[in-house]
């Protein structure tokens, strides 16, 4: 898997944006669809940190996702 890199514009610092060990699922169904969804090792539970905008935040920064044909 390649990484995903993030750039902060600013600084002009990088770093895998996953962590080093990110875990993921693909799933492709008969029909053409297909779902992908990768999430850093090390993520947070999501029942405490979803009260708060700066959890949610971190919930999403933490993960990608993909769908479609």
């Amino acid at each position: 898997m390649v990484p995903r890199i993030k750039e902060v514009v600013v600084t002009g610092e990088t770093s895998n944006a996953l962590g080093p060990d990110p875990v993921g699922y693909i799933i492709y169904q008969p029909d053409g669809q297909m779902m992908a969804l990768v999430v850093r090792s090390d993520r947070e539970p999501p029942a405490e940190l979803a009260q708060i905008n700066e959890g949610k935040v971190r919930l999403f920064d933490s993960m990608l996702a993909s769908a479609g044909t």
